[in-house]
């Protein structure tokens, strides 16, 4: 019991003291059951990378977690939260130009006597994914592999090395990976301070509402742009997939990082399909793009891509008059994931495994090298979680028929997807370690990174049949 309370606390007071301004962030858009989902998502995701980033840092200057950590840290986000109330309420009248959407929403068609099943069906099948988590998560309490060999073990040298910690980063451990970013680590090392023990519950707790705000972060994107009909849907086909259910009991760091992915492209496309976004939402963007680099080594390069499409997306589609603010609230959001990333591993890890191959060049004009990636990568996408990104795509290219096709969105989309497929498809190209071990043992875990993203675009291509100028300040609901 003691334990639920502990990543109850650790995981709840700080998406608390986040809500308000999450919520501020997404005022112009029409309220509705996936908005309050996606807002969720916005803070649980805000505030464990944020309270991660602060811990790590006392941590680091304290050389050690400080005993009362927890109790400051819970003291500190009441009192976030309570300012941030009051901040929203004072601005409550001075929210501006309300988002105009350029889409218009599907569920006002022939969809709209299928929503209160397609909700209910949601919430039924968030449920049985959530149990079976919990089953799995009995039955292998201190996760899989990379689970107990990198992230819980560093939990464990975070909460209990006192001034050793920094012994985790010896590269006589290299194959704990001690160079990998550390908000997995942090947020676990955390929720054993407010629990004051070790347990398990705190390591799956903390996986499972991942994997949760990964699927609400879908449900959200694509129920304020196409509707609720669709964004459940969207939502069911990523928690209904026995891949995404399984990594969300096995904690590792691949579901929190495809949680961060989504988020930041699923709100860059918001501002696509709006001709007006609050900077707020440019802020939320960069929040996730840290965040996800603060995550797992992968999270880098999708800053970096990330980054450059917020840009264009800003030139494209924001006026002059509000795109420096809009890029200066992106880097702000960006700054504290990255800053802490780069600091630790310049300052304290060691050199990347996959940076010691001595025969790059011979991998680079290996013609079977190339033909091999492309056709294990392509068989495992194609059977991904039974085949769901096939199937994914399917459903979006029925729901298409007599429908407009939003091209740009999916244009963006696909482009920031592409290229991190494009990266990861390099990063087997030049690895040091045997190919088919490394192709077996990543490749499908590299996929289910990207897997939120693909339904989210595919499920965002069908647009409705004529494109409305509508008031998403208005309280009704859409749909």
């Amino acid at each position: 019991m003691i334990e639920l309370f502990g990543v109850m606390l650790a995981i709840g007071l700080p998406t608390v003291a986040a809500l308000p301004f999450a919520s501020r962030a997404l005022a112009s858009y029409k309220r509705s059951l996936c908005k309050s989902l996606l807002i969720i998502a916005i803070a649980f995701g805000t505030g464990i990378g944020l309270t991660s980033i602060a811990a790590f840092v006392t941590l680091w200057i304290n050389n050690g977690l400080p005993q009362h950590l927890a109790m400051v840290e819970s003291v500190a986000l009441c009192l976030i939260f309570a300012l941030g109330i009051l901040w929203s309420r004072r601005r409550k009248d001075s929210i501006g130009h309300h988002a105009t959407e350029l889409f218009c929403d599907i569920d006002e068609r022939d969809l709209h006597s299928f929503r209160p099943y397609l909700i209910g069906a949601f919430f039924v099948t968030v449920a049985l994914a959530l149990a079976t988590m919990i089953v799995m998560s009995d039955a292998a309490p201190h996760g899989r592999w990379d689970a107990f060999c990198i992230w819980n073990l560093r939990a464990r040298c975070l909460y209990l090395g006192g001034d050793g910690w920094q012994r985790m980063f010896d590269p006589a451990i290299n194959w704990s990976h001690p160079d990998y970013p550390l908000l997995l680590p942090m947020t676990i090392a955390r929720g054993w301070q407010y629990a004051g023990t070790t347990s398990t519950t705190i390591a799956s707790g903390v996986s499972v509402a991942f994997a949760l705000a990964g699927t609400f972060a879908v449900v959200g994107i694509v129920g304020i742009l196409r509707g609720q009909t669709i964004g459940m849907l969207a939502g069911m086909l990523v928690i209904g997939s026995k891949y995404f259910i399984r990594h969300g009991a096995y904690q590792y760091a691949d579901t929190p990082l495809a949680f961060y992915f989504v988020l930041a492209l699923g709100l860059t496309l918001l501002v696509v399909e709006s001709q007006q976004a609050p900077i707020g939402v440019f802020m939320l963007i960069g929040i996730a793009c840290g965040h996800a680099a603060w995550t797992k080594n992968e999270g880098l390069p999708f800053a970096i891509f990330c980054s450059v499409l917020a840009g264009v997306v800003a030139l494209r589609r924001i006026d002059a008059a509000h795109r420096l603010r809009s890029c200066g609230a992106f880097a702000l959001g960006l700054l504290p994931g990255i800053i802490i990333t780069l600091l630790m591993k310049t300052m304290l890890a060691p050199r990347n495994d996959l940076m010691s191959s001595q025969d790059q060049f011979a991998q680079l004009t290996d013609i079977g090298r190339y033909a091999k990636i492309a056709a294990y990568l392509s068989r495992s996408t194609l059977s991904f979680g039974e085949g769901v990104i096939v199937l994914s795509i399917t459903l979006a290219g029925l729901l298409c028929f007599g429908r407009r096709r939003a091209w740009r969105t999916f244009l963006y989309g696909i482009t920031l997807i592409g290229a991190m497929a494009v990266t990861y498809f390099l990063v087997f190209l030049l690895t040091p370690h045997d190919l088919d071990w490394h192709l077996t043992t990543a490749a499908t875990r590299l996929i289910l990174q990207l897997f939120p993203c693909v339904v989210l675009v595919a499920m965002l291509l069908p647009q409705g049949t004529q494109a409305a100028h509508v008031n998403a300040g208005e309280s009704s609901d859409r749909g």
